[in-house]
């Protein structure tokens, strides 16, 4: 006759005191020598306030015990059926009387700390995840101590990233940069071949891990105050031409990006002018193919960065350049069609041989007959030429005084 005595100590066990709850003598019911319990307490009316917080808080789910836990196993956390037999519950109330074990809490703590958001979990859970993606990295690492440029790894970082939530890569990469600035055993080189982005190749720019590469970067720069560029830790792996080859591959890319604008800062500041960048590019040698040159729409975004540096007398203009590499095939360039040149670098040239035609008339004090005469020769407005031509003849008569 001892189990009434257990069951309502299991209930003041679960409910605080003074929470709201109560056992009232019709919750326990004598049948035939056995104890049964109605299947919830019943609550006080209007006996709420903190009771949420309490009842939560009587359990400990500090990191107090996160940090004894010594290694944490995934559970899966079973709810008791309404319609339980008394001896489920019987069960239960001896199980809780008796304390849960600690694989059960370490178990408990991990599901609830995952279900959190990444930010929001206790910082030893987040730092038990962090250490074991280090770990993998860097036993991948090793692995791949052998493989030679040019080879697929043995253990890929994808690999790595594959046994981590994806929604929980962006905060553990930034934890694991964070810590690695810390502890300052890593330089951007190294971290760089732990995130195995020297094996990335011309998919460097596709690489996912780059962008938190570039953030471990930014942040070392910082804690060391030092001024090196994204472009020149590149080039502790890579060649100017590897990087172009990897840049064409993803044109549109953030990172590929500010590469790009650290090359045109760099070569201004070692005094190299577009005639340079387009030797450079061998865009010399394309002949009447050079608007379709993967190369060329750099060169025409430092063409204009170049001119945008340098006073009025140092400009230049695309004619001069074409007129030095390009002279036999200068007609036939401008006498293509609109709609075979890629898009991404018409409106430059179109802008570039109006400057062109603008530039002649007014240095020739040209007369409204005389541009007449050129649009009338030049029927064609579908062309490169055409269309420039009209856009310049527009505006060079717009100029005109009137008569």
């Amino acid at each position: 006759m001892r189990l009434p005595c257990v069951l309502i100590f299991f209930a003041s066990a679960t409910r605080p005191e003074g929470v709201g709850a109560h056992v009232e003598p019709s919750d326990v019911v004598t049948s035939d020598g056995r104890f049964e319990v109605q299947r919830h307490l019943r609550v006080q009316e209007g006996a709420h306030g903190d009771d949420v917080d309490e009842r939560t808080n009587s359990f400990n789910f500090g990191e107090e015990i996160i940090s004894s836990a010594e290694k944490l196993e995934p559970t899966t956390l079973n709810s008791i059926p309404r319609d339980s037999a008394p001896d489920t519950f019987k069960r239960l109330a001896e199980s809780l009387l008796e304390g849960p074990s600690d694989s059960t809490i370490k178990s408990t703590l991990k599901r609830t700390a995952e279900m959190m958001a990444p930010e929001d979990r206790p910082a030893k859970f987040r730092e038990t995840v962090e250490n074991e993606f280090l770990t993998e990295a860097r036993n991948a690492k090793s692995l791949n101590m052998d493989t030679k440029k040019g080879e697929e790894p043995q253990k890929p970082f994808s690999f790595v990233m594959e046994k981590f939530k994806e929604e929980d890569l962006g905060t553990l990469f930034e934890e694991a940069n964070e810590h690695l600035v810390k502890m300052n055993k890593d330089d951007p080189k190294g971290v760089f071949e732990l995130y195995q982005l020297n094996f990335a190749g011309d998919k460097l720019f596709e690489q996912p891990q780059l962008s938190y590469w570039v953030h471990f970067l930014d942040l070392y720069n910082g804690y060391h105050k030092l001024d090196r560029t994204l472009l020149s830790r590149l080039l502790d792996s890579y060649s100017m031409d590897d990087l172009f080859t990897a840049i064409r591959k993803a044109p549109n890319n953030e990172v590929a990006l500010r590469v790009e604008d650290e090359i045109k800062e760099f070569w201004f500041s070692e005094h190299h002018t577009p005639d340079d960048a387009f030797t450079f590019f061998n865009l010399d040698k394309t002949k009447d193919t050079l608007f379709d040159d993967p190369s060329f729409p750099f060169w025409t975004s430092y063409f204009t960065y170049y001119n945008s540096k340098v006073p009025e007398t140092s400009k230049v203009s695309l004619d001069v350049v074409l007129e030095k590499y390009l002279r036999p095939y200068w007609y036939n360039l401008l006498e293509k069609e609109k709609d075979k040149i890629p898009a991404v670098v018409l409106p430059f040239v179109e802008k570039e041989v109006k400057k062109m035609l603008l530039k002649f008339w007014n240095g020739k004090g040209a007369s409204e007959k005389f541009v007449q005469s050129n649009l009338r020769d030049e029927s064609n407005v579908n062309t490169v030429y055409g269309s420039a031509l009209r856009q310049a003849a527009h505006e060079y008569l717009q100029s005109l005084p009137m008569v």
